[in-house]
C-alpha cells in the first residue's frame, strides 16, 4: 500500500523515475557473429540475447492440425532459466508462461516479415532471458527484431515493445476508480503491485501485438484506451536507439547466413534429379553439404556460401538440365558423327543435332575435320525442328570472317595513303580523281587500278580483309595507351585486363559478355548493383578471374 499510496499521491516510482519515463537502454546487433544472426537487448536490469537460425523449407515446424495450416515456417522459442532471477531450479520443460510470452513475441514479428514466396528460409528465433526486472516478453520482441535485420531477413520495419501498468485508488464501498496513474514501462515489483500489465508492441506505424492482465473485475475502456499514448511515445524512443545500432538488413557480403535459391522445373525433371528413393538428391547433398527441398514443381537449394551453391546448380544443370531457350549458349559433348552432321549431348541428358552447315562459316566438306566423338563444345540453340529435335549452331559462337564493303575498304586505303603522301605530292588530275571516287561504290579491281596510278613508292595495296584487320589492330594500339583493350583472344587475356565488352545474352543471375575475338566472358550481377541492361550494349570490364572451366569472370570498371 505504501508504494501504491506514494504514485499515487507524489507521482514517484520505486526506482524514483517519472511516470512516463522509460529505463535506461542499451543494444546490440552481431554480438555473436559465428551465427546467422544476433543480438544483445537490455533496458534497466532486464537482459535478453537473441539468436536466429536459418534453415531450409524442410526445417519448418510440422503441425498436427485439423484445421489450419500443416507446417509453421517461423518460430520463436522463449526461455526463462532459473538464474535470470537469482534461483537455484531445475529446468523441466517449458512452462505456459514461457508459450504464452513466445507466442506474443511471436506475433508481434510475424507482422513484418516478407511473404513466404519471397523468403524460402525456415526462421527460428532462440530468446535466452539473461536477467529479468519485468517486461522480459516486450524486450524479446526488440532483439528479436535486431536479430533478424542481423541475419539479413528484410523486415518492413522494426518492431519494439513496452509494458504500460495501471495503479488506481478506488473506493470501497462503491467499487468506483476515483483517481489513478499510468506507468510506462513497468518493473517487477510494479507489476506484483499494480492493477495491470499493458503489452504493446508495434513500429513507428502501427501496434502489431497487444496482450492485456488486470487484477480487478475490469476497468474501464478509456483507461485503456489513454494507455496508448505513453506507450507510442515510449516505443518511439525505443526504436530510435535500436535504429541506431542496426537500421537495415545487412547485406550477403556482411552476414554469415546461408545462401538460398528457388528454381522451376516440370514434376518430371524433379523426379529424375531425386533418383531412386532419393538416392540422387542425398548423394548431391553429401558431396556438396547444402540442402535439397523439392515440392511441387519447385526446387529450393540452400548453402552455408555462394561457393557451394554454385557448385549444386552445376550438378542440377547437369542432371536435369535448364529451359532450352533459342539463343541461349549450351556446352554438350560430341556423342555420334554422321555424313549430315554431328550428335550433342548437352543439358541433362537432351540431344541435339549439329548440322554440318552449322559447324563454320567456311564450307566443310567432312564433319570429322572440325569436331571428334567425346569433343566438348560451346553451342548456341537456333531452334527447333518440326519433329521437336533441337538444332545447334558452332558458327553462330565463333566470330564472323572480317567483312566490309568495298567502299569502306577503299576509304581506308584513302586514309593510309593520306597518312603517307601530302596533297601536294599528288597531281591534280589525280587529286580530282581520287575526290571523286571517293563518293561512288567502285569495285575492288577500280580501287586496285586507282590506287596504283598514283605514283608513290610507299604505298601498298591491301586487300578489304587485309585493311579491316589493319584498322583494328591500329584501334588496339591506340586504345590500349589508355588501358581499354578492344580486341583480344583466349591466350593474351590476363587477370586485370580491361577491355569493352558487348551484352551478347542475358541470364537469370547475370551476363554473357561478347569479350570479341571468340571469346567470352561472364558477369555476375551484384547485390544492389545494375541490373537493367540490353543485348547489345557495350559495358568496360575487367577480367578479375577465372572460372574453374576457364570461363573468363568479368567486373565493372568504375568511372574514373
Amino acid at each position: 500500500m505504501v508504494v501504491r499510496k506514494r504514485v499515487i499521491a507524489e507521482g514517484l516510482r520505486v526506482d524514483g523515475r517519472r511516470l512516463d519515463e522509460v529505463r535506461p537502454l542499451f543494444c546490440e546487433a552481431g554480438n555473436l557473429p559465428q551465427l546467422h544472426g544476433s543480438s544483445l537487448f537490455s533496458r534497466g536490469d532486464t537482459q535478453v540475447l537473441c539468436t536466429v537460425t536459418l534453415g531450409a523449407p524442410g526445417d519448418a515446424q510440422r503441425l498436427e492440425s485439423l484445421v489450419g495450416p500443416s507446417s509453421k515456417r517461423f518460430m520463436l522459442h522463449y526461455s526463462f532459466p532459473p538464474f535470470c532471477i537469482n534461483e537455484v531450479g531445475k529446468r523441466t520443460g517449458l512452462n505456459r508462461r514461457e508459450v504464452g510470452h513466445g507466442t506474443l513475441a511471436e506475433k508481434a514479428l510475424l507482422a513484418v516479415l516478407p511473404p513466404e514466396d519471397d523468403l524460402k528460409y525456415a526462421i527460428r528465433i532462440n530468446s535466452e532471458v539473461m536477467a529479468s526486472d519485468g517486461s522480459t516478453s516486450m524486450a524479446t520482441v526488440c532483439g528479436g527484431s535486431m536479430a533478424l535485420m542481423d541475419a539479413g531477413i528484410p523486415l518492413s520495419k522494426h518492431v519494439a515493445g513496452v509494458s504500460v501498468g495501471l495503479v488506481s485508488d478506488v473506493d470501497p464501498s462503491t467499487g468506483v476508480i476515483k483517481d489513478y496513474r499510468i506507468l510506462t514501462d513497468i518493473l517487477g515489483l510494479e507489476d506484483h503491485l499494480g492493477d495491470m500489465d499493458f503489452k504493446i508492441a508495434g513500429t513507428r506505424s502501427g501496434v502489431t501485438a497487444i496482450q492485456l492482465d488486470i487484477k480487478p473485475a475490469g476497468i474501464p475502456l478509456d483507461i485503456i484506451c489513454e494507455c496508448l499514448e505513453p506507450a507510442f511515445k515510449a516505443r518511439l524512443q525505443i526504436l530510435d536507439h535500436m535504429e541506431r545500432e542496426i537500421k537495415a538488413p545487412r547485406t550477403q557480403d556482411e552476414r554469415n547466413s546461408p545462401r538460398i535459391v528457388t528454381l522451376k522445373y516440370s514434376n518430371e525433371a524433379l523426379r529424375r534429379l531425386i533418383g531412386p528413393l532419393g538416392a540422387l538428391k542425398r548423394k548431391i547433398e553429401e558431396e556438396t553439404g547444402a540442402r535439397i527441398s523439392v515440392d511441387d514443381g519447385a526446387l529450393t537449394i540452400v548453402s552455408k556460401n555462394h561457393s557451394v551453391l554454385e557448385k549444386v546448380l552445376e550438378k542440377v544443370d547437369f542432371i536435369i538440365g535448364r529451359e532450352i531457350e533459342v539463343g541461349g549458349i549450351y556446352k554438350g559433348n560430341v556423342t555420334s558423327i554422321k555424313e549430315y552432321g554431328a550428335f550433342v549431348e548437352f543439358n541433362g541428358g537432351q540431344q541435339g543435332l549439329l548440322h554440318i552447315s552449322e559447324l563454320s562459316h567456311e564450307p566443310v566438306s567432312r564433319v570429322s575435320d572440325v569436331v571428334s566423338i567425346g569433343q566438348q563444345l560451346s553451342l548456341k540453340c537456333i531452334g527447333q525442328d518440326l519433329r521437336g529435335n533441337i538444332k545447334l549452331s558452332l558458327k553462330e559462337t565463333l566470330p564472323r570472317p572480317g567483312s566490309g564493303s568495298k567502299i569502306e575498304a577503299f576509304s581506308h586505303i584513302k586514309q593510309d595513303l593520306d597518312g603517307l603522301a601530302s596533297v601536294g605530292d599528288i597531281p591534280p588530275e589525280q587529286e580530282k580523281q581520287r575526290s571523286s571516287v571517293g563518293d561512288v561504290p567502285v569495285s575492288k579491281h577500280e580501287t586496285s587500278v586507282v590506287a596504283s596510278s598514283w605514283s608513290s613508292s610507299s604505298i601498298l595495296i591491301r586487300s578489304a580483309v587485309e585493311c579491316d584487320e589493319e584498322e583494328k589492330s591500329a584501334g588496339l594500339n591506340r586504345n590500349s595507351k589508355s588501358g581499354i583493350e578492344t580486341s583480344i583472344n583466349a591466350k593474351n587475356l590476363k587477370i586485370g585486363m580491361k577491355v569493352t565488352a558487348k551484352i551478347h545474352q542475358i541470364r537469370a543471375r547475370g551476363l554473357v559478355l561478347d569479350l570479341g575475338g571468340g571469346v567470352h566472358g561472364m558477369y555476375r550481377f551484384e547485390t544492389g548493383g545494375k541490373r537493367n541492361f540490353e543485348v547489345g550494349d557495350e559495358l568496360q570490364v575487367k577480367c578479375s578471374s577465372f572460372s574453374s572451366k576457364g570461363i573468363p569472370v568479368m567486373s565493372m570498371v568504375e568511372d574514373e
